[in-house]
């Protein structure tokens, strides 16, 4: 059975127009298709040919309040000033909340003497009674979906909010998390290392679920990050990582996804 990667870059639409010609060949039996940010045994349960490869309610709790972290890592002052990165910030931070509230309510109550707080407040005493974080896989949607809800009853959303405000809640979060370690390195160990080690466990089991299966081609869409430090110069530069991004991905040291493949001697390549 081929492995076949498809490293995938949120921002640029093109690969949604791929992502989408994949899924019809996967409905169409011709392929097995395998995603990241979806859950592998409730896919798996629905007998289908696309097939989430990561354990959600093990991996995402952690990963989203990393990500904030990072997302709000940004030059604009408030989330006004990003656009739609602040919306996408701003939801992450809801859901972030979801799971860790009262660990998160702590540090927020720091800002209650801020003009935007009282707004911002609203949001979220409202979303715990909202949006239910049982429902795991579609949880990012329903804070979407909570959050136009709440802004059409409110008046608008609370554009004023700084990101720095969202950057200094998550850092103060995960350090009382995670408080012996360096936040740089939970940052890399819960939203790369951890998730690609449950990747590969997933990926297997798929191998060897399908192998006797008519079809014989496994493509997996997946964030091309996750496909570092193994990607080429040539394939870096067409789907437009920037030096950052690569030097970042150059200095982690942990095994990462396709070491596994590699150590596995699984076939695959990787298609742009």
């Amino acid at each position: 059975m081929k492995l076949i990667f498809h490293p995938e870059i949120h921002t640029l639409d093109y690969f949604e127009e791929k992502r989408q010609k994949l899924q019809k060949q996967a409905l169409c039996n011709e392929i097995i298709l395998c995603t990241e940010s979806s859950d592998y045994e409730a896919s798996v349960k629905e007998n289908r040919n696309i097939i989430g490869i990561e354990n959600m309610d093990v991996i995402l709790p952690s990963c989203v309040l990393c990500t904030t972290y990072q997302l709000s890592n940004v030059p604009y002052t408030i989330l006004r000033e990003g656009g739609k990165h602040g919306f996408r910030t701003f939801v992450f931070f809801l859901t972030a909340y979801c799971f860790f509230p009262n660990e998160m309510l702590c540090h927020i109550q720091y800002y209650n003497e801020e003009s935007w707080y009282p707004t911002f407040l609203l949001f979220i005493k409202e979303i715990l009674t909202t949006v239910n974080i049982q429902d795991i896989e579609n949880i990012t949607t329903n804070v979407q979906d909570f959050v136009h809800d709440c802004a059409k009853k409110r008046g608008g959303l609370p554009a004023h909010i700084p990101f720095k405000f969202i950057h200094d809640v998550m850092k103060d979060t995960i350090q009382s998390l995670y408080h012996n370690k360096e936040i740089d390195d939970v940052i890399v160990q819960k939203t790369l290392i951890d998730r690609e080690y449950i990747m590969y466990q997933n990926i297997k089991q798929i191998i060897e679920t399908y192998n006797k299966h008519t079809v014989q081609e496994v493509h997996i869409v997946i964030g091309a990050g996750h496909l570092m430090p193994y990607l080429s110069e040539g394939q870096m530069c067409e789907i437009g990582l920037d030096f950052q991004t690569i030097a970042y991905h150059k200095n982690i040291q942990q095994p990462r996804l396709l070491q596994y493949i590699q150590d596995s001697d699984y076939s695959y390549e990787i298609c742009i």
